[in-house]
């Protein structure tokens, strides 16, 4: 198939478009959904959403990733904190650091004051 492309437009044929052309009058909504585009090579129009329809979305992959990329950053998290634990409440000890601030590190690492 050529890289022109025409639409149908109020009854007339508008074009040449390339492909890249198409895509940002489409996602700019110049260009509807329904309206018809034809390309040579083709037999009959189609509607523009033909073209950049996207392909069905595996949910199951999505929720693996996500919960796998959960996984992955509450374990680095809490490596974190107990590598750097003496530390931080080091930090809560000194007077910069105000009342709240220094509660909330106490609660987060279950230290009596």
């Amino acid at each position: 198939m050529s890289e022109s492309y025409y639409l149908k437009v109020e009854g007339q044929m508008r074009g040449p478009y390339s492909l890249p052309q198409l895509r940002r009058l489409y996602l700019r909504g110049f260009v509807a959904p329904q309206t018809p585009f034809w390309q040579d090579g083709m037999e009959e129009l189609q509607p523009v959403e033909a073209l950049f329809a996207r392909p069905p979305t595996d949910w199951r992959a999505v929720m693996l990733r996500t919960l796998l990329a959960g996984a992955v950053g509450t374990v680095l998290l809490v490596l974190f904190l107990a590598l750097w634990r003496d530390r931080i409440l080091e930090f809560a000890d000194s007077p910069e650091v105000g009342e709240f601030l220094r509660k909330a590190i106490y609660i987060l690492f279950f230290k009596q004051e």
